[in-house]
């Protein structure tokens, strides 16, 4: 009996947690659509039209600037953060990026005006520039 009302309460104080991390989510995801100039190709990178952009559409290279939560500009590292592979889901492009100092991965939606024709070339040249990261992925 005992034991039963110990994982209901511990149940209860997951439930707490997790609506509080969702609710710290929520005030600290502001969505940031600004220009930029890119560091590595010096390319001049406008707003996206529909969503946010995170990285240059000509070398699709970003900066490790959001840590947890989407658009909160915590993270530390602010490293490079190269692409090393893409998925089509849904008809739409998603590339996946890769943290070259501290291996931190996440993966963000194309826009129209990203210049995909060089995308797997990028891709590869990245890869092979930075094969230390690709023993495990």
């Amino acid at each position: 009996m005992y034991h039963k009302h110990r994982i209901s309460i511990n149940r209860y104080m997951l439930n707490i947690l997790t609506n509080r991390f969702y609710m710290l989510v929520f005030l600290y995801m502001k969505k940031r659509n600004e220009a930029f100039v890119c560091l590595w190709c010096g390319h001049d990178v406008e707003p996206a039209i529909k969503t946010s952009r995170n990285h240059c559409n000509m070398c699709f290279l970003c900066l490790h600037v959001d840590d947890l939560v989407p658009w909160d500009r915590m993270s530390e590292c602010r490293q490079p953060m190269i692409p090393f592979e893409y998925m089509v889901a849904n008809g739409k492009i998603k590339i996946h990026f890769i943290c070259v100092a501290c291996g931190h991965t996440h993966r963000n939606k194309t826009t129209e005006d990203d210049d995909l024709s060089h995308l797997d070339e990028k891709i590869a040249s990245w890869k092979k520039k930075y094969s230390s990261l690709f023993w495990d992925i």
